[in-house]
């Protein structure tokens, strides 16, 4: 019989499948609006590929709101 006491359960409020960009930047912002989420991921490493290679107003905004921008902009630069 067990114990109450080994109990380890973990409970959240989203769950968010993939940790590409999308995933990332809303478990961000989820995280932001103090909403307990978990990312799961199905890859054992950090992709090489190229993902979310493109970024439209929207995207700048969204990365601009998580304070992330400055960051990314002069890591990626321009076209």
């Amino acid at each position: 019989m067990a114990s109450s006491s080994l109990n380890h359960d973990e409970t959240t409020d989203v769950v968010i499948c993939g940790c590409g960009p999308t995933g990332a930047m809303l478990s961000a912002y989820l995280g932001r609006a103090t909403v307990a989420n978990i990312v799961l991921e199905k890859e054992p490493d950090i992709t090489t590929d190229p993902r979310g290679i493109a970024l439209d107003e929207d995207g700048i905004r969204f990365l601009q709101g998580l304070g992330l921008y400055e960051h990314v902009f002069s890591d990626i630069g321009t076209c």
